[in-house]
């Protein structure tokens, strides 16, 4: 089973618009109250940097934020493991 993170308050609206009783939808919200949390760190995105060498030719990338230069572009930075799309959280 994969460990993801969930939102607490989509699983309860879900359960709100489900066809259970009042009884069994209170007894789920306090079952999902109770399950400890977790700290998660916020997903963070970034962009690759080119670097060329002196001819011209595309050498390798650079992530502008940590720094770290990869051969490949890769869609996560191997480094700080930032999301390589250039753009914010959606």
């Amino acid at each position: 089973m994969k460990n993801d993170l969930i939102s607490r308050k989509a699983i309860k609206e879900y359960i709100n618009q489900s066809d259970l009783t009042n009884r069994e939808k209170m007894t789920l919200h306090i079952a999902i109250s109770n399950i400890p949390s977790t700290a998660a760190a916020p997903e963070v995105h970034g962009r690759w940097g080119e670097i060329y060498d002196p001819y011209g030719e595309l050498e390798e990338w650079i992530h502008g934020e940590c720094g770290r230069c990869s051969k490949e572009k890769s869609p996560y930075c191997p480094n700080c493991g930032a999301r390589m799309d250039g753009g914010e959280e959606e």
